[in-house]
């Protein structure tokens, strides 16, 4: 059984979305890929990731004992006993709760739930190879993507048909893990597919853009999402800076609706210097987003960003010309994706 996931794009709304304010999401070809074969050994589960060079073992009984662990280092992480980058020590782990929870339902706040069904062992042992196209740690979803493909291709194999909600709910959760409290977007518009608004925990579907969006990736972030919510929660009472957000993000869609790239690029401007007033977007990034604007163009960072370092994740650059020598003079690899309408495959 073979599952795929896509990555997805934030064009505008990131960290307001937190606070009640919408956001815009797009799902992007490029994918997460799991793939569950069997295995002679019974009772064991394989886990191999080739980008991380892991390949290692589980008895069902150690997956739950280690991601039952997992679950107790996130709680400690949001009660503020443990630093969130204390909490997901290895590639693997969140790969792990997935596994889990597609064999067994498993909760995280509790222990594997008693849902008819969904306890019974397989048979004999599986392998699940997860293979993906999405840089990890830049904005583009693949923690999401990666944790839908596998739960997918699992419960998949296992011959369990489970409603769309439950993917979105389970993968939802094991966001936690990467991100603390996440706002849900990534796990929704990963699992849906599409471009989607998203308001008040509530999705509803766009006109995907058609046409190419083109991206800059200044270097995996030195801080993780959940670091860089937890900074901009100092900002959290500011209402007219909230509401700034929203206005843009509603100018951002009306822009894309009406494939207005002048007003695009205006709303990605102030989207820009709202980003920077909430201390998200490193000193160089912002560097090379005032170089593009000086060429006639607008950039954005389309995920949480950074509160250390140099390094962003991905920019999304708008912009006629694109600015391919500066992005050479930065270092910077360009990247062009695409909407996809279409969200979890299986074969």
């Amino acid at each position: 059984m073979q599952a795929q996931a896509p990555g997805k794009l934030i064009l505008s709304g990131e960290h307001a979305v937190v606070y009640g304010k919408p956001a815009i999401a797009v799902a992007v070809d490029r994918q997460a890929t799991a793939a569950v074969t069997s295995i002679n050994t019974s009772d064991t589960v394989s886990l191999t990731l080739p980008r991380y060079g892991i390949a290692a073992t589980f008895s069902p009984s150690q997956l739950r004992e280690q991601t039952q662990a997992l679950w107790q280092r996130q709680r400690l992480a949001q009660a503020g006993r443990l630093s969130t980058t204390e909490v997901v020590t290895d590639p693997v782990q969140p790969l792990q709760a997935a596994v889990i929870h597609a064999m067994e339902g498993f909760n995280p706040m509790d222990s594997p739930t008693a849902r008819p069904g969904l306890n019974a062992r397989p048979s004999a042992g599986f392998a699940v190879r997860l293979d993906s196209d999405i840089p990890p740690g830049c904005g583009l979803g693949s923690s999401a993507a990666t944790s839908l493909s596998v739960l997918r291709a699992v419960t998949g194999y296992l011959g369990r048909k489970m409603e769309q909600g439950w993917y979105e709910r389970a993968a939802g959760q094991i966001e936690e893990l990467h991100h603390g409290r996440p706002s849900g977007v990534d796990a929704t518009t990963c699992a849906r597919g599409g471009c989607l608004r998203f308001h008040n925990g509530l999705a509803s579907p766009l006109p995907p853009p058609v046409f190419p969006l083109r991206l800059v990736h200044t270097g995996t972030p030195a801080t993780n999402t959940a670091a860089c919510v937890f900074h901009v929660k100092r900002h959290a009472g500011n209402g007219n800076l909230w509401d700034a957000f929203e206005q843009v993000t509603r100018a951002t869609e009306r822009a894309l609706l009406r494939r207005d790239m002048v007003a695009c690029r205006q709303a990605v401007r102030r989207n820009h210097r709202l980003l920077v007033e909430i201390g998200v977007v490193p000193a160089r990034v912002q560097e090379f987003i005032a170089a593009v604007e000086r060429q006639g163009g607008a950039a954005k960072i389309c995920g949480a960003g950074a509160v250390t370092g140099d390094s962003a994740g991905v920019v999304w650059v708008v912009a006629d010309p694109f600015p391919t020598p500066l992005c050479r003079q930065y270092g910077y690899a360009i990247m062009t994706v695409r909407a996809r309408a279409d969200a979890l495959k299986k074969t």
